[in-house]
């Protein structure tokens, strides 16, 4: 399978998303983890759908989703999704320039050096995270998205219901 390749916040990212029988328990995780909370992750992402996902975040959503996300798992949980999530991630610091050329670095693991490579960067984590969530379920937010939108007309149709059985009176 070809990895997908992205740079965030200057360092590139490569991702082969997860085989198929993996995909299924990691959506259940995933899935478990938002639970209630799709509608808040679908605004996240509001906008036009054929933009990468990272273009489409509005920052002020994810401080307003992170209380509830924090909420809903233990720390257990989301180190456990993360590193579901970026088993296969690899990454190459930009190269420096230098008095003398260099080769570039050879691409490497993230995870066995997670610690290290993502201290201090909460932030770049999360847009990781996010990305690693469209490459492996491309069809999850715009699913997010539709369903939110389905609730929400079903409950505008319920108020709207209740109004005018009020004005029959």
């Amino acid at each position: 399978m070809k990895p997908n390749l992205k740079t965030i916040d200057g360092v590139t990212y490569s991702l082969v998303p997860v085989g198929g029988w993996e995909a299924i328990p990691l959506f259940h995780d995933l899935v478990s983890i938002l639970g209630s909370m799709t509608p808040v992750f679908a605004e996240l992402v509001a906008g036009d759908s054929k933009k990468p996902l990272l273009e489409r975040f509005k920052l002020e959503k994810i401080f307003e989703a992170l209380p509830g996300f924090l909420a809903r798992a233990s720390p257990a949980e989301i180190r456990k999704l993360t590193e579901q999530m970026l088993v296969s991630c690899t990454f190459r610091r930009p190269l420096v320039k230098a008095a003398k050329p260099t080769s570039p670095e050879e691409a490497q693991l993230l995870l066995p050096v997670f610690d290290l490579e993502m201290s201090g960067k909460l932030l770049t984590t999360f847009k990781l995270l996010a990305w690693a969530i469209e490459v492996n379920f491309s069809d999850f937010f715009s699913g997010a998205k539709l369903a939110a939108a389905a609730r929400a007309a079903a409950a505008s149709a319920e108020a709207q219901s209740k109004t005018e059985g009020s004005t029959d009176s």
